[in-house]
């Protein structure tokens, strides 16, 4: 008996994918996730004349999506589309559960490649921040030591170990107090007045670089 439910179950989803209709329609360059929706699609059925909630509401149901990402920050959107010849069979009745889950499929992934994107950006950025300290640090070695190790007199901390906070504040003083500096006051305000803090936090980064 359990064979044959078995057996008329398969019958009946083959019969199902049988008379399904599959379509395939894409937006290329796109990134407003609100609006993805009710936005008119290219390619297959959508003809540029659809978007999903249109189709949706023409029975056609969303099987799965693919996204990619494309030029400044946009997307692009694949979706596959099939639609049942037969309204009332067993692969139209969840279909607003179906479409919940694509939808947060969507949002995942759009988050998923946003963070993938951000963190390539922000290596990028840093990469580019250390090769330009280790130039600018090139004219500070031969008296803070190859890696920022040597203390003056051993009475400050080592380049190395200074926060940004801390190398700006030093900066500032040798600027603007003639009495800073233990002796290093001449030597180091010829410098001082041309560290902006960018060129502090690139010094910084690539100090930091070292140490892994």
């Amino acid at each position: 008996m359990k064979k044959i439910i078995l057996t008329s179950i398969l019958i009946l989803l083959l019969s199902i994918e049988i008379n399904a209709q599959i379509t395939m329609c894409f937006k290329q360059n796109y990134n407003n996730l609100e609006s993805i929706m009710d936005t008119k699609l290219d390619g297959g059925e959508c003809k540029g004349l659809y978007s999903i909630n249109e189709m949706k509401n023409n029975n056609w149901n969303v099987n799965d999506i693919k996204i990619t990402p494309s030029k400044n920050n946009t997307f692009n959107f694949i979706y596959i589309l099939k639609k049942d010849d037969n309204p009332s069979s067993i692969n139209n009745y969840n279909s607003k559960f179906d479409q919940d889950v694509i939808e947060e499929r969507i949002i995942n992934k759009l988050d998923k490649k946003r963070k993938q994107e951000k963190e390539f950006n922000k290596k990028t950025i840093i990469k580019k921040s250390i090769a330009s300290g280790k130039i600018l640090y090139s004219s500070c070695s031969s008296c803070h030591g190859k890696k920022g190790e040597i203390s003056i007199y051993n009475l400050t901390k080592p380049l190395k170990d200074l926060s940004i906070e801390n190398m700006d504040m030093s900066i500032t003083k040798y600027m603007n107090d003639e009495s800073y500096g233990y002796g290093y006051q001449i030597i180091m305000r010829q410098y001082a007045y041309s560290l902006t803090e960018k060129k502090l936090t690139n010094i910084k980064n690539y100090l930091d670089s070292l140490d892994n």
